[in-house]
């Protein structure tokens, strides 16, 4: 085949250029990667500037309408004719001032309504004409009613600043002032401030797609109402609608127009107006900047390619020379395959010139020079070693004896094999073990030899792994059958053979015979599991079977079993009386009575001493009674004699049954020794079922432990607070966290309140806890006052608190000594605590609630008549029962009732808080039925202290509950 070539130094230099070129292509994808996340964080702080701004010059432009409505409303003669509801003198009193308020103030609109929303004179520019929107009736009513003005921005048909004034006169409320101004110069007066086209949307507006239907943005559901330079950024707009969505641009998109490059972003007002549809939108030309961009990374692409140039010229210019030379070297080491020595040292030594210092190429000649030495010394060395091996072919003829020796007289199976598993060589003491002949054996199958339920995948696994090369050796154990049928035990240990060639041997066995070896392990190993005297299993092994049989319970979710503990009543009168070896007899007698009674499938075992277990499975508590009474009156058939007298055999029965009473193997016998000592109690040949009251005694060690725990960490201060925040679902800020109670073990492990609470209810230590709890929740609010004065806790009262008659001046006390506003503080009680008493629970609340601080009704929803006691409770907030919100995505019911607590909580006028939020889907769900705050694993697991601390230093300052 003919062989191609391409010299060096065009390979060399053909890498070099893909390098320099991929590093060159490199860098400036990177640096125009860089320069435009520079240019966008810079637009990103630029559009938060824009947002600033823009709510500060609403807010301006609404205090000034404001302001121009007092002026108006304080007009001579204004307050009077309104008192007197004197349409005439109002419109002569401001008649003369409307084209000033028109040119001079911007005011496009003018209304005096009296207290009862009646409209009694107005001024209005073309279209407001007599239409009145609801909105604005509803505006004035509350003006009417609080004395207090408002001030909004609203799009009903037309989009206008509006501020209602009360007008008052000597005090007396006679009526309101309407001021209406365009929103056009405040349009104006954005862009100009920005320095950016600026335009107002308003959000599916049925009245406005009517009359402005040249202005209507179909893809987002809008209609523009005001927009700088309207003609060629209406085309603008419209054509970023049909590539992105509204909500998208929130976060700024950019956009190509007619060769130009535009920033558009959508900004909504709903945080200063009642109008929730209605937007700013901002549309910047980047266009300068990105050009200035492109050309930057253009530059640098342009000066790697020169530098790419020059070192390319650069290595080509080094490379020449040397390669020439390695080239010549090259052509002449055929010379030394060709056995041509004394050539090839000719030849490359008249090319060769001594350097002050030595390269690569100088080094490759001397070394060629050498290699041509060396090998001609080879050929010489070949020719005594050839001697040699006549003399070595003799020593190994007689190492080949001695093998031959090795393999008669060893006592070990040894066989060799060819690739196909087939037998080439057996010793004799194979054929002494099988009983078959050498002849026999020599070309038969190696998996003939094995038990036939386990050669064939034996064999394969031999000639995948040992002949393949995966594996250097193999051993297992195998049955090995011999001639007359004898079964004997082998370890086998396989090795590799190499160099034999295809058809000579590729696998050494060397058999190891086991079988009286593991005869006597099996008698070892069943005097391990059993009994000696009985021959029954021992304790060991009955709780390997129990625990076996629990865990097939558990997996194939099997019905109930039994398991009954035998006590034999007389026995240690029998050892003591009439000696051990009387006793021993009793025991067998019992065992083999036991194994007589014991159906297929169930486990008899000797305890120990003079007790028994027996295993049912399948079987309820009427069955394992009934064998009880079995056992009973077959021991009491059973003739036994003590010092010549005869005795009646009886037992004390335990019976527990599984999983009921236990799912482990120690609780089940725990449980089981605890009824037969119940059985004894009642007398000899009675049985027991093992049940929870018969744990009396160590409930009551429970609760004095648990007692001991609290009152030692009362004394200890070991009580800790930990905080799990609660997030408002509409903006998505942390609003304030709820206190959690830990306790901390003397280990420093932390243990949850299902542990000690009930303990500490019962045993009266709850008064110190809640007092405990307060004051640390109330100084942890004062401690956190500088990094965040809004910060707000809900605290957990229990529902002992209303025996406590000095809490409320213990509270007011607390918030005195720490300074800390009530309004920051928020108490929690359950649902059933407060309707255990409505009277007590009313007036707690009123008296909490009257130092200042909140109060929220925690697992709302869980009573039959949760609404009804919304009309007696004054509490400010409703927590839903986590029952309701864990599985809301999935099911329909809570579903419904989630949206009926929202409806009627914002009906008496109470906010509501969704307790174990753990997924978006169930807080999108709780953003769609109004429910306000969420808590849960989604916003953030309970906190430490020092974790609050620093979760509070890194998050923005959030607004109070």
């Amino acid at each position: 085949m003919t062989r191609h070539f391409f010299s060096l130094k065009w390979k060399a230099l053909l890498s070099t250029t893909l390098v320099l070129v991929a590093v060159t292509v490199a860098i400036s994808l990177r640096n125009y990667a860089n320069l435009t996340n520079q240019f966008d964080r810079q637009r990103q702080i630029a559009h938060q500037q824009y947002v600033k701004e823009k709510d500060a010059l609403l807010q301006q432009s609404l205090g000034r309408l404001r302001q121009l409505g007092g002026l108006i409303s304080a007009l001579p003669g204004v307050p009077l004719s309104l008192a007197d509801r004197d349409s005439n003198r109002l419109k002569q009193a401001l008649e003369p001032q409307w084209p000033a308020l028109q040119l001079d103030l911007g005011i496009d609109m003018l209304a005096f309504y009296d207290t009862q929303a009646l409209s009694l004179a107005r001024w209005h520019i073309n279209e407001w004409g007599e239409h009145h929107s609801v909105q604005i009736v509803n505006w004035i009513s509350q003006v009417n009613a609080s004395e207090t003005p408002i001030v909004n921005l609203l799009c009903d048909p037309n989009c206008r600043q509006y501020a209602i004034v009360p007008v008052l006169t000597n005090g007396i409320h006679v009526g309101a002032v309407l001021v209406g101004s365009s929103v056009a110069d405040l349009v104006l007066t954005a862009s100009q401030i920005s320095g950016n086209d600026i335009g107002l949307l308003v959000r599916d507006d049925q009245h406005l797609t009517g009359i402005l239907p040249e202005r209507q943005i179909q893809p987002w559901s809008v209609v523009i109402a005001a927009l700088t330079q309207t003609e060629k950024n209406l085309k603008i707009i419209q054509d970023a609608a049909a590539s992105t969505t509204l909500l998208k641009t929130a976060d700024g998109v950019r956009h190509k127009f007619d060769g130009r490059f535009y920033d558009i972003r959508i900004i909504s007002l709903q945080k200063f107006v009642a109008d929730q549809r209605l937007y700013w939108v901002v549309i910047a030309d980047i266009t300068a900047t990105l050009e200035e961009i492109r050309a930057t990374t253009q530059e640098v692409f342009l000066v790697g390619g020169l530098g790419w140039l020059l070192a390319e010229g650069l290595l080509l210019i080094i490379l020449w020379t040397p390669m020439e030379r390695l080239r010549l070297t090259a052509n002449n080491l055929p010379l030394l395959a060709q056995r041509r020595f004394q050539a090839a040292r000719t030849a490359i030594r008249q090319r060769y010139r001594q350097h002050f210092i030595d390269d690569e190429l100088d080094i490759l000649e001397n070394t060629a020079i050498a290699l041509a030495d060396r090998l001609e010394q080879l050929e010489e060395d070949v020719a005594e070693h050839t001697q040699m091996l006549s003399t070595r072919m003799e020593e190994l003829a007689q190492e080949r004896n001695f093998v031959t020796s090795l393999l008669n007289t060893a006592q070990v199976m040894i066989i060799t094999q060819d690739r196909h598993g087939c037998m080439l060589m057996v010793n004799p003491y194979v054929q002494s073990v099988t009983g078959y002949s050498q002849t026999e054996l020599t070309g038969q199958s190696f998996k003939d030899l094995l038990l036939a339920d386990k050669s064939s995948v034996l064999s394969q696994r031999i000639k995948k792994e040992i002949i393949a090369g995966k594996h250097e050796h193999i051993s297992h154990e195998s049955l090995v059958t011999g001639k007359g049928g004898a079964i004997r035990n082998v370890t086998w240990h396989h090795s590799r053979l190499t160099g034999a060639g295809s058809d000579g041997p590729a696998i050494l066995s060397v058999g190891l015979d086991i079988t009286e070896r593991l005869g006597a392990e099996l008698e070892l190993a069943w005097l391990t599991d059993h009994d000696l005297l009985t021959g029954l299993l021992n304790r060991n092994r009955f709780q390997v079977e129990l625990e076996r049989v629990l865990a097939n319970l558990q997996r194939q979710k099997q019905s109930s079993g039994a398991l009954l503990c035998i006590d034999l009543d007389q026995f240690k009168y029998i050892n003591d009386t009439d000696g051990h070896q009387s006793g021993d007899a009793l025991l067998k007698i019992v065992a083999d009575m036991l194994s007589s009674t014991a159906i297929a499938g169930e486990t008899l075992a000797r305890l120990g001493s003079d007790e028994y277990a027996l295993l049912l499975q399948e079987v309820d508590a009427n069955d394992a009674i009934q064998l009880a009474n079995t056992i009973n009156a077959l021991l009491a058939t059973i003739s036994f004699s003590v010092s010549g007298h005869p005795l009646k055999i009886s037992s004390s029965i335990g019976i527990v049954l599984f999983p009921d009473h236990g799912d482990n193997v120690a609780d089940l016998l725990a449980n089981a020794d605890l009824a037969v000592s119940q059985a004894k109690l009642k007398g000899h040949s009675q049985w027991h079922v093992y049940s929870d009251q018969d744990t009396v005694l160590e409930q009551m060690q429970r609760h004095v432990y648990w007692k001991n725990k609290v009152t030692q960490a009362l004394a200890n201060d070991r009580f800790i607070l930990f905080f799990q925040p609660i997030m408002e679902v509409i903006s998505g800020r942390i609003s304030h966290y709820e206190v959690l109670l830990r306790m901390q073990d003397e280990d420093g492990s932390i243990i949850g309140p299902a542990n000690f609470i009930e303990v500490a209810e019962r045993g009266g230590l709850i008064y110190a806890i809640d007092r405990l709890v307060i004051q640390k929740a109330l100084q942890f609010l004062a401690t956190i006052k500088e990094i965040d004065q809004t910060a707000a806790l809900s605290i957990n009262l229990s529902a002992h608190v209303f025996r406590d008659p000095h809490l409320i001046s213990y509270l007011r006390q607390e918030l005195k000594h720490t300074g800390v506003d009530a309004s920051r503080v928020v108490f929690e009680i359950t649902e059933t605590a407060a309707v255990a008493d409505l009277a007590i629970a009313n007036n707690l609340i009123l008296a909490i609630k009257k130092l200042g601080c909140r109060f929220a009704l925690d697992d709302f929803g869980i009573g039959f008549s949760s609404f009804y006691y919304l009309k007696h409770l004054p509490v400010d907030y409703l927590k839903i029962d986590g029952s309701f919100i864990r599985h809301l995505v999935d099911s329909s019911e809570d579903k419904v009732i989630v949206q009926a607590m929202s409806e009627v909580a914002n009906g008496f006028g109470k906010k509501t808080i969704a307790e174990f939020v753990e997924t978006q889907a169930i807080l999108d769900l709780l953003h769609e039925y109004r429910i306000d705050y969420a808590q849960g694993y989604l916003i953030s697991k309970p906190l430490s202290t020092e974790q609050t601390f620093q979760y509070l230093r890194k998050s923005h300052k959030q607004s109070p509950l």
